[in-house]
């Protein structure tokens, strides 16, 4: 049997951050300096908590770019999403598997 596999993002692009009220790159970038990029930075570290309270913005937009995705699907998101955005996902009525918390690139 033949799997479908089809793919798209959800993030939402900057334009449409804007629309929705979640800061852009620019806006971050002139918010928080350029070097607020640089992991491991006192900037980078401000930006991202800054940006986590912007955080259920971002899966809410990510639930309505599944809404009407009916067959089951792998969501892909970052560690520090999966206890939210699973909650979310559940309160709407979705079955969550977790398939991993952590994972190695080298």
């Amino acid at each position: 049997k033949l799997l479908r596999k089809n793919s798209f993002l959800c993030d939402p692009d900057e334009q449409t951050r804007e629309k929705i009220g979640y800061p852009t790159q620019a806006q971050l970038r002139q918010n928080f300096g350029i070097r607020s990029a640089i992991e491991g930075t006192e900037e980078c570290k401000s930006r991202k908590g800054y940006e986590r309270t912007f955080w259920p913005i971002r899966e809410r937009y990510w639930l309505n770019q599944i809404k009407n995705f009916s067959q089951r699907m792998l969501f892909i998101c970052g560690l520090e999403h999966v206890k939210s955005f699973s909650s979310l996902l559940k309160q709407h009525g979705y079955t969550v598997s977790i398939l991993g918390k952590k994972f190695d690139l080298f």
